[in-house]
């Protein structure tokens, strides 16, 4: 199992939808797994903004 941070991937390449960046090319194969498991804490019985933005 590989953890993987959103907090930790670079802002800029984020917002700017940068799929060439490095971090974010490594973070894309991840999803490409079949054993991907996603989590995120719950406020106000709704997911969090970052499982909101994918």
């Amino acid at each position: 199992m590989v953890p993987l941070d959103v907090r930790v991937l670079p802002v800029q390449a984020l917002l700017g939808a940068d799929l060439g960046h490095p971090a974010i090319t490594e973070s894309a194969g991840l999803f490409a797994r079949p054993d991907v498991v996603a989590g995120a804490p719950v406020r106000k019985a709704s997911y969090s903004g970052a499982l909101n933005a994918s």
